[in-house]
């Protein structure tokens, strides 16, 4: 089912994009040094200018500058990403794990304990082990974690969920 899904973004992704850069060469004139601006100074093709190249009707793509591209947004955002959980992310989380008694954290490991030992993993049980772990600490989280794939494998618990056990 996966692959299936995989398969149908890929091709997605790929005509949009056909659709995408078609529109942008249909507008300009065919030569790789043309360019348009818009009323307001921007020029729509300035992100592609030296990756795409169009001679009659014939386009390539230089990779080169498409990767430094991707690079250069993907350092952005994860500078960001750094920057906003250092800032906010960790007194919010820790004040919530505080909020949680010691007594609802063990009922919490007790009752992802019975949901692992009655054998058979399906929604319901998926959807309460979540809600458990919502009243565990970090460490309690990766044990209970690693309890359920280690049943799984083992064979001791059968799974039938639709998708994802975890």
């Amino acid at each position: 089912m996966s692959k299936v899904v995989v398969i149908g973004v890929s091709l997605a992704a790929g005509l949009g994009l056909g659709v995408f850069l078609d529109r942008n060469l249909q507008d300009t004139p065919h030569s790789s040094t043309a360019s348009e601006v818009t009323a307001d100074g921007i020029d729509p093709s300035a992100p592609f200018r030296g990756v795409v190249a169009t001679t009659g009707s014939a386009v390539t793509f230089d990779v080169e500058p498409m990767r430094a591209m991707v690079r250069e947004e993907l350092a952005a955002a994860l500078s960001k990403l750094a920057a906003g959980t250092a800032q906010a992310g960790s007194p919010t989380i820790a004040a919530e794990v505080n909020s949680i008694s010691p007594e609802q954290r063990q009922e919490a490991i007790q009752a992802v304990d019975g949901l692992i030992a009655s054998g058979n993993w399906g929604n319901e049980e998926r959807n309460t082990f979540h809600q458990k772990l919502g009243q565990m600490n970090p460490q309690q989280r990766e044990a209970a974690m690693q309890q359920l794939v280690q049943a799984i494998n083992g064979g001791s618990l059968k799974v039938s969920t639709r998708g994802a056990p975890f």
